[in-house]
């Protein structure tokens, strides 16, 4: 993913992917960007991803200043997804490389 100060907007792209490097379908699934930080159950945001090409795992999404501003060093950002039969998958090795911007 691409790299952005906190508190810039921006939209990201991915891939879904299982631990193995396989690739998820992720046609008629809901996806969502969570961060939170680390041993905290209380998600900093939660934010409903676009499926660019289902069958390809692609997704993306925007996220708004406020969005971005909200996370914080160390923080850790998954990507929570429900299959379209029901099943949770949850994506960890997703990582948004956010920097302090100096204004901040």
């Amino acid at each position: 993913m691409a790299e952005i100060f906190r508190g810039d907007g921006a939209r990201f792209s991915g891939t879904a992917k299982y631990s193995d490097g396989s690739i998820i379908n992720i046609t008629g699934a809901t996806v969502y960007l969570v961060a939170q930080m680390p041993g905290s159950t209380v998600p900093l945001f939660s934010v409903s991803c676009d499926v660019d090409d289902g069958a390809a795992g692609t997704w993306s999404v925007t996220l708004t200043a406020d969005q971005n501003g909200s996370v914080g060093v160390g923080a850790e950002v998954e990507l929570a997804i429900t299959l379209a039969s029901g099943r949770p998958v949850t994506c960890r090795h997703q990582n948004l490389n956010i920097k302090q911007d100096f204004k901040q």
